[in-house]
């Protein structure tokens, strides 16, 4: 570290961006909260997370739990740095170890966010075997073409049951696979 840059010129704060650096723990809730502030007055917010240094279960439970709320109020929550804070949170799982749920499933929705649906069947498949449950499925990111547009019913109620996505998945999702 160089120190901080001199602070002359200001950058134009954006403004419906919140960065995140240092720890991502119970502390970062602050932090957090303004993106739900954010939230009220614009669409989309930008989350930076190429600053944070070190993850806990606690943060990414926080971190977790803002993107699910930000699904839900049909808001657009893009984490900045989220290849960085991915490779950190990877750290903390460990296939066949039954810990860190939400390590696992904040790496799942940074993987699904990247659109990096290699990475996201991997760690789906891991997560599956370590807490015995189904493999959550890839939903393709809305702002890349998908070839079949679907209503968007079944995954309100998914969402609003707050449930993890388990059994049989019918061919209402062949598309995700073709």
């Amino acid at each position: 570290g160089d120190g901080p840059p001199p602070a002359a010129a200001p950058k134009p704060v954006n403004k419906s961006s919140v960065s995140l650096s240092g720890a991502l723990n119970a502390k970062a809730q602050e932090t957090l909260k303004q993106v739900f502030k954010i939230a009220e007055k614009s669409p989309a917010v930008r989350l930076e997370v190429g600053k944070v240094t070190e993850v806990d279960e606690q943060g990414c439970a926080l971190l977790v739990a803002v993107l699910k709320q930000m699904k839900k109020a049909r808001k657009e929550c893009t984490l900045g740095g989220a290849d960085k804070l991915a490779a950190l949170v990877a750290k903390g799982t460990a296939v066949g170890e039954r810990k860190n749920e939400q390590a696992w499933l904040l790496l799942l929705d940074i993987y699904q966010q990247l659109g990096n649906q290699e990475a996201f069947e991997d760690a789906a498949v891991n997560y599956a075997v370590t807490f015995e449950v189904s493999p959550p499925s890839f939903e393709a990111p809305k702002n890349r073409p998908v070839a079949k547009s679907e209503p968007e019913v079944e995954e309100t109620e998914a969402e609003d049951a707050g449930c993890a996505l388990e059994g049989v998945i019918t061919s209402a999702s062949d598309g995700a696979f073709a």
